[in-house]
């Protein structure tokens, strides 16, 4: 289990820093979950789990640009000799 807390302060949307064109901050939390590794015939496996914006903010890092809600990964990992 793993948990990323991410802070982004308030961000200017023009070259100027002009005070009323501003984006406002935002925190989002990442959260990984994976297994520990287990063998079937010698091949080790490994399942993981990632929930980016756990939270499903809706938010902008460049204005008129949105960025994803929540999304899911899913990843395998094979490990053989």
């Amino acid at each position: 289990l793993s948990t990323m807390i991410r802070y982004r302060g308030h961000r200017f949307t023009d070259a100027n820093n002009n005070p009323f064109h501003v984006l406002p901050p935002v925190t989002t939390v990442a959260l990984t979950l994976a297994t520990r590794r287990f063998e079937i015939e010698r091949i080790g496996f490994r399942l993981m789990l990632f929930i980016d914006n756990l939270t499903d903010q809706h938010y902008e890092d460049a204005l008129d640009y949105p960025l994803p809600g929540r999304t899911y990964k899913f990843s395998i990992e094979l490990q053989y000799p």
